[in-house]
């Protein structure tokens, strides 16, 4: 289960379906090859239930409710400021800013588990990775400072343990990801 009830294969299904639509579909590209359209209503259903559940934990020490708050003030805050806009509805600088308070406490709390087999620490070490790499060869860019080469093969792993072992939980809600 991903914490929205759904395997970890479901939810790698779910987001082929996204990057499906986002390709036919690819007005207000989000650069992660789905429209911004197509990704919002494949968020729709996890903001609601983020709501009705706000005890249902991230895996990152708040709960979805706060979670998905969190996200709201980014989405919010990426239309005021739209500088360097990631395709999301955010500033890049809007979007990284959010994620400071995850990353303090990933480094912080190296041993909180993300369900994805990794710690915290790990998860955000491999984020760096990406945007390293990304920002180095930023062809394709995904408006998230990373290629979508990059991007995608930073997800490889994931994807791969996802299929092997689809009853391990992400712990995050489905939330991250993020990414």
């Amino acid at each position: 289960p991903t914490g929205l009830g759904i395997s970890y294969r479901t939810y790698w299904a779910g987001h082929f379906l996204q990057n499906l639509l986002g390709w036919a579909l690819p007005t207000e590209p989000t650069g992660l090859g789905t429209s911004y359209r197509t990704y919002r209503a494949g968020h729709f259903l996890q903001n609601l239930l983020g709501w009705a559940l706000p005890t249902e934990p991230t895996g990152l020490g708040i709960s979805y409710r706060t979670y998905w708050a969190g996200h709201f003030l980014q989405n919010l805050l990426g239309w005021a400021l739209p500088t360097e806009p990631t395709g999301l509805g955010t500033s890049y600088r809007t979007y990284w800013a959010g994620h400071f308070l995850q990353n303090l406490l990933g480094w912080a709390l190296p041993t909180e588990p993300t369900g994805l087999g990794t710690s915290y620490r790990t998860y955000w070490a491999g984020h760096f990775l990406q945007n390293l790499l990304g920002w180095a060869f930023p062809t394709e860019p995904t408006g998230l400072g990373i290629s979508y080469r990059t991007y995608r093969a930073g997800h490889f792993l994931q994807n791969l343990l996802g299929w092997a072992l689809p009853t391990e939980p992400t712990g995050l809600s489905t939330g991250m990801s993020q990414w």
